[in-house]
């Protein structure tokens, strides 16, 4: 195995981008997003490949996030400036994926979470094997619902979405599949069949097109969306304007889930729970990517500069004692005019 954290190679006119750092779950650092990005802008300008494939290496995931222990590094090193130039070169690149020239499928498999949904979520076809699991459980380490997530979720109706944003839940395959996060899901058995499968398809006319007819004989039906139906269920309480009512009647309903969602908001950061409310909230009238991202980076630079960031990647991610001290500890304390920005104009 290289020890290079992201893998390149061409098999014709298909590219291949895999991530390479398996034990860390293909967490993305600053030099793997440069090199991502700086490949992207070879194959668009030696026009030698059709098709890119983007994967991950390892039994465990695709890719877990960002490594956001080393963004705090850069916080605590060089202040807001320094954690936020990792943002904005991350989104940079998802919203190239997202408006790629290049028709780019992504495989995504075991943890896929945070900036991994950001990295395979906005590739033109997004194939999901069996066992998957998705999150956006930013809440934890004192950050927001970012990578344009909710561009992507906006397919689904606004209970499903502020459900799944809030709570940071693991879902599978078929809540992926209905909340717009993936489109194909591939048996286990067929899955490292896809790059040879796909490589003739780099050579037709339309490769994108061919590579959904070839994939689709290959796709499985998703069993029911489970997560999707229990939100179904609790339809009114997540359609509520206000994020304490929507937690306080998590905690009132007699169902196991809510409860064990209820008490993972009320640990969660007060101030990323706000952010994220308020931002799915917001993004329900932003129809464009770009728009997207853009308000995310204003939001990015925020919270990375209250106390909440650094100290929730402490507490999950470095000293792992999983005790943050949260600032502001209560809801009802964190500043909405600080966060004027996200309300609807």
């Amino acid at each position: 195995m290289s020890d290079q954290k992201v893998l390149f190679a061409q098999r014709g006119k298909l590219g291949e981008i895999k991530l390479n750092r398996p034990k860390a779950l293909n967490s993305l650092d600053l030099d793997m997003i440069d090199a991502i990005t700086a490949q992207l802008t070879q194959w668009e300008e030696d026009q030698s490949v059709s098709l890119i494939l983007l994967s991950g290496e390892g039994e465990k995931g695709f890719c877990a996030g960002g490594d956001v222990k080393a963004v705090r590094s850069a916080l605590l090193a060089d202040g807001v400036d320094g954690a936020t130039a990792f943002f904005d070169r991350e989104y940079a690149l998802y919203q190239r994926i997202a408006k790629s020239n290049i028709p780019i499928v992504s495989m995504q498999h075991g943890i896929v979470m945070g900036g991994g949904i950001g990295l395979s979520g906005h590739a033109q076809l997004r194939l999901v094997r069996e066992g998957a699991r998705f999150a956006m459980p930013e809440k934890s380490i004192g950050f927001f619902t970012d990578v344009a997530v909710n561009h992507l979720v906006k397919a689904a109706p606004f209970h499903q979405r502020v459900a799944f944003l809030l709570t940071g839940d693991l879902v599978g395959p078929a809540d992926a599949m209905a909340l717009n996060l993936s489109d194909i899901l591939i048996a286990e058995k067929d899955w490292d069949k896809i790059p040879e499968l796909l490589a003739p398809c780099a050579d037709e006319t339309d490769p994108l097109a061919s590579a959904k007819t070839m994939l689709s004989a290959l796709a499985q039906n998703p069993a029911e969306a489970p997560f999707v139906a229990w939100a179904d269920q609790h339809k009114t309480l997540f359609e509520q304007a206000d994020l304490q009512a929507i937690i306080d009647g998590l905690g009132q309903a007699d169902d196991e889930k809510a409860q064990k969602l209820h008490a993972a908001l009320v640990a969660g950061s007060p101030t990323s729970l706000v952010s994220s409310f308020l931002l799915v909230q917001r993004a329900a009238s932003i129809n464009e990517v770009g728009e997207q991202f853009a308000l995310e980076s204003e939001l990015a630079r925020y919270i990375v500069g209250q106390p909440d960031f650094a100290e929730g990647v402490r507490a999950v991610l470095v000293d792992k004692d999983n005790a943050p001290n949260w600032q502001p500890a209560s809801i009802a304390k964190v500043s909405r005019e600080n966060l004027a920005f996200l309300l609807p104009h």
